[in-house]
């Protein structure tokens, strides 16, 4: 009878192993140990098609693609690990990539995750990210559209530098537009920005050489060094009265300027900010502003 008893406990172990074999998440191959530079840790990674992974706790995180292909379509799971989150440069400099199709279960794209991916034409953003990160979408030109998920709160620094489309509408949840955001966007002709934004930084809309206008929403209070500056062809702005500093160089070189109103809340005008404005006539200066930087409206000022 003891012997039975045994022989039962063995069977229900085994198909207990078994069973955990088959439906819980498993690395099927030794790790690859993988040094992440930037926070100087070491990655254990795991190969599963054309794709590196790491994983932490129960989700995945693609490290590197290592594949040739051009159309790309990010597996939701690797190892049976649910797949959360691209990580930095993890298809950055990929060539032949021209589309990709993002999985709903990530919810992170790490900075330069697909930077220089000069052949890229389409992508999704699944409605879970919140997050765009510095430099994700970096060089991208070829990149002619792309629509952005209410979800996003944050565009980072650079995410879209001198992608080619001409259009834009950011999300509502977005309050600020980060340095070189948009910068050498030159075919851009149409922004949409949510009147949640409060700071327009540095270089924001530098060289977006295609906008002819741009509404700057009630809420922000400050436009950045360079926001605007070689925008040729943008031809009228009209500052919203919340705003207190125009940086340096903002609209430097706009070259179809013809008119700019001052509110009267404005303290600072930086230097050469409408330098190079041949177009533009009368400005009207408020009392408010103390300081007005060296050639801020051109050779005379």
């Amino acid at each position: 009878m003891a012997r039975k008893r045994e022989l039962l406990i063995l069977v229900i172990i085994a198909v207990g192993l078994v069973a955990a074999f088959i439906f819980l998440p498993h690395n099927p191959k030794t790790p690859t140990v993988y040094y992440e530079p930037d926070d100087g840790r070491f990655v254990p990674t795991f190969p599963k098609d054309d794709f590196d992974y790491s994983t932490t706790g129960w989700s995945a995180t693609i490290v590197r693609y290592t594949g040739l292909g051009s159309d790309i379509v990010i597996p939701d799971k690797l190892g049976g690990y649910p797949v959360t989150a691209i990580d930095k440069a993890a298809f950055a400099n990929c060539h032949t990539i021209t589309n990709v199709v993002i999985p709903e279960s990530v919810t992170s794209i790490a900075s330069g995750a697909f930077q220089n991916c000069t052949s890229l034409t389409s992508i999704n953003i699944p409605e879970n990210v919140t997050v765009i990160d510095n430099n994700v979408f970096y060089g991208c030109t070829s990149l002619a559209s792309i629509t952005l998920p209410n979800t996003v709160t944050i565009i980072g620094n650079a995410a879209f530098y001198k992608c080619p489309f001409t259009e834009i509408t950011i999300p509502s949840g977005v309050t600020a537009i980060e340095k070189f955001a948009f910068c050498g966007c030159a075919a851009l002709t149409s922004v949409v920005i949510p009147n949640g934004i409060t700071k327009i930084d540095n270089s924001a809309f530098q060289d977006c050489t295609a906008l002819t206008s741009i509404n700057i929403p009630k809420n922000v209070t400050s436009i950045g060094d360079w926001a605007f500056a070689n925008c040729t062809a943008l031809d009228g702005v009209v500052i919203p009265v919340g705003v207190t500093s125009i940086g340096k160089y903002a609209f430097f070189a706009c070259s179809s300027l013809t008119s700019i109103n001052i509110p009267d809340n404005v303290v600072s005008v930086g230097e050469y900010a409408f330098f190079d404005c041949e177009l533009l006539g009368r400005v009207d200066i408020p009392d408010s502003v103390t300081d007005i930087g060296d050639f801020a409206f051109g050779d005379e000022y």
